[in-house]
């Protein structure tokens, strides 16, 4: 039924394009669609929904016709010429209006007019053109007109979605994964489309994670921004530090779609601590508060060092006391360590200690055998977090302070 009516509407506009009539002698306008027509004041504004309005509320005339098409418009004073080009169409029927929406008119092919529909339908056309035009009050010839000109709205845009950000987390909201973890794949879309988004359907896959595909949906949005959030597992088998590469198959508006290539990578390995050696010990304990007085402080002064009995500590920012071998009777002792050159690895750990990456560890040598006259029994202490390590992922690795030198044995799985 529309389409009879939309051949109708062509054929009016060409049956009253064609009568004889006088008009009011008119100066030529080469811009407009009818050139010896006065101008029609209707103007085009694109709504909310980036779809083109017309405004009508200025038009004086009867009987006018609105027309979009998919290329400019060409006409002479009796017909257009190229009506197979107009693929929509508004009659106002001598009616009273201000505003017209696309939904108010009638497509050459189509009877649907939800918003969706409307948007999909301009999707197929790379340029569209609007022109107007408006009979005499006895309808039998044209007396007004407006230029056939382009529509300036983003009607087939490229890309409609940008990534912003990719974050990844842990069941424990850390941010170093390894292989067989469950993660929290979290991505930021920024939607640029002129269009509200409607219907979005992401999809979210991979070739070597079983939990994947994955879909999300959004009914709508006008923020410009999308959240989404995908819970998976990564493989047992992925190698550190590779990338498994991701898709993002996009569906939305009920025609677009879109695809965005993605990637997770491993970004930790289990570690855990096998043994430490004490390497080095920058200084002595201080001396007492008068050098002269005390013989701890002239000992010292003189470049003799006491060769003291190391024991540690073990400790972390949740743990307060992961180990010690303090006293060390049960664990092994180093008795007269030379300060100058100590060298002196303490028992392994049986069984090694698992570290965690992200967390900072603190390591606090002490005397087990201070001289009676110092009140100071602390040689010295180092901090680390093994997250430090991931770039080299060596079995020792040296940390300092101003006090000491530890090596650590590291285990890497």
């Amino acid at each position: 039924m529309r389409n009879q009516y939309f051949l109708l509407l062509i054929i009016l506009i060409t049956v009253l394009a064609c009568k004889e009539e006088e008009l009011p002698p008119v100066f030529p306008n080469e811009n407009l669609l009818f050139t010896s027509s006065l101008p029609l004041p209707i103007e085009l504004a694109i709504d909310t929904l980036g779809l083109p309005n017309f405004d009508v509320n200025a038009v004086e005339n009867a009987i006018f016709c609105i027309a979009i098409s998919e290329e400019k418009l060409v006409a002479d004073d009796i017909e257009i010429q190229n009506q197979d080009a107009i693929i929509w169409t508004w009659h106002n029927s001598g009616e009273n209006n201000t505003s017209i929406k696309l939904t108010d008119g009638v497509f050459s092919d189509s009877t649907v007019f939800s918003s969706n529909d409307i948007i999909c339908q301009l999707q197929s056309y790379n340029q569209l053109y609007w022109a107007a035009w408006a009979w005499n009050p006895d309808g039998t010839a044209i007396s007004h007109a407006t230029p056939s000109q382009g529509i300036f709205f983003n009607n087939r845009p490229a890309t409609l979605f940008n990534l912003e950000k990719i974050s990844v987390t842990d069941t424990d909201g850390d941010t170093y994964i390894k292989a067989g973890e469950v993660i929290t794949y979290k991505i930021t879309l920024n939607y640029q489309g002129n269009f509200p988004l409607n219907n979005l359907v992401a999809t979210l896959s991979a070739s070597n994670i079983v939990e994947l595909p994955l879909t999300v949906r959004v009914n709508s949005t006008t923020s410009g921004k999308v959240d989404l959030s995908y819970v998976f597992s990564l493989p047992n088998d992925a190698i550190f530090k590779d990338t498994i590469p991701l898709s993002l198959d996009l569906a939305f508006n009920d025609c677009f779609d879109q695809q965005l290539n993605l990637g997770v990578a491993t970004t930790g390995r289990d570690v855990c601590l096998k043994s430490m050696t004490l390497k080095k010990i920058y200084s002595n304990p201080p001396p007492g508060q008068d050098a002269w007085d005390d013989i701890c402080g002239i000992i010292p002064y003189f470049g003799i060092f006491r060769n003291p009995d190391p024991c540690y500590t073990l400790s972390s920012e949740s743990i307060p006391n992961i180990y010690s071998n303090c006293p060390s009777e049960t664990s092994g002792e180093l008795e007269d360590v030379d300060p100058t050159c100590p060298d002196a690895q303490w028992p392994a750990f049986v069984p090694c200690v698992p570290l965690v990456l992200n967390e900072f560890y603190t390591v606090r040598v002490l005397d087990e055998n201070p001289p009676a006259c110092e009140d100071n029994e602390s040689i010295g202490q180092i901090g680390f977090y093994p997250r430090y390590f991931l770039d080299s992922t060596l079995t020792f690795q040296t940390v300092n302070s101003t006090t000491i030198q530890i090596m650590l044995e590291l285990a890497w799985e």
